[in-house]
């Protein structure tokens, strides 16, 4: 049932949780046995197939932010913002990816790398210029508008997530 939209995105919340109550564990090797079996297992397959079948659907936000929290779980931060930058500009996934950054963020201050918040602040930047640019040329005459709000406000509070981040680590 891949393309069910209550069973993937039961999946991808089922799979958000087990990654959680990995990262909640005491240090050591259970731990990583489990993410690493997770890997092993197709759990990024799995999130990559909502990211292809549901990015366009306007109630999968919760889903899509999800699966972007696996990704970012299972394969790092690095590539679940490579994979959102090669979403187009209209993509509801380029929203929920950043939200789900700010959600394991803020859950968890080791989450980022100072690398990490450094390109997390620079596609949050190059994001929100892409969907300015297409509302003003980028569009056919028939497409309508994005809303750049949401996008605008998830972007602003993983960029300070990420600026506090940097300023700690000096």
């Amino acid at each position: 049932y891949p393309r069910r939209m209550d069973v993937m995105g039961g999946s991808a919340a089922a799979l958000r949780a087990f990654c959680e109550l990995c990262r909640r564990m005491p240090p050591g090797p259970l731990g990583k046995a489990i993410v690493e079996s997770l890997r092993h297992e197709g759990a990024v397959d799995c999130v990559e197939q909502v990211f292809c079948v549901f990015s366009h659907y306007e109630d999968s936000t919760e889903m899509l932010e999800d699966a972007a929290a696996v990704h970012a779980q299972l394969s790092g931060v690095q590539a679940l913002l490579t994979r959102l930058e090669t979403e187009p500009a209209t993509s509801l996934l380029r929203v929920a990816g950043l939200k789900a950054l700010f959600e394991e963020g803020r859950l968890d201050p080791e989450f980022f790398s100072a690398h990490a918040a450094a390109s997390a602040m620079e596609a949050c930047e190059r994001m929100v210029r892409e969907a300015n640019e297409y509302n003003e040329t980028g569009k056919d005459a028939a497409d309508p508008p994005i809303d750049t709000t949401r996008l605008h406000e998830v972007a602003s509070l993983l960029s300070g997530l990420c600026r506090g981040r940097l300023h700690c680590m000096c």
